[in-house]
């Protein structure tokens, strides 16, 4: 019982851990795609 417990434990903190990267990548993106569009914005 102990094992199969510690294995989904196991199981969801790496998606816990696949989930906090791509929020991390999502957030890159918005922080890329808003640079991008205020540079433009300044020269345009």
């Amino acid at each position: 019982m102990d094992e199969l417990e510690s294995r989904q434990e196991t199981k969801e903190k790496k998606e816990e851990k696949i989930g906090h990267a791509r929020a991390e990548m999502i957030m890159t993106v918005l922080i890329l795609t808003a640079n991008c569009y205020q540079h433009h914005i300044q020269t345009g």
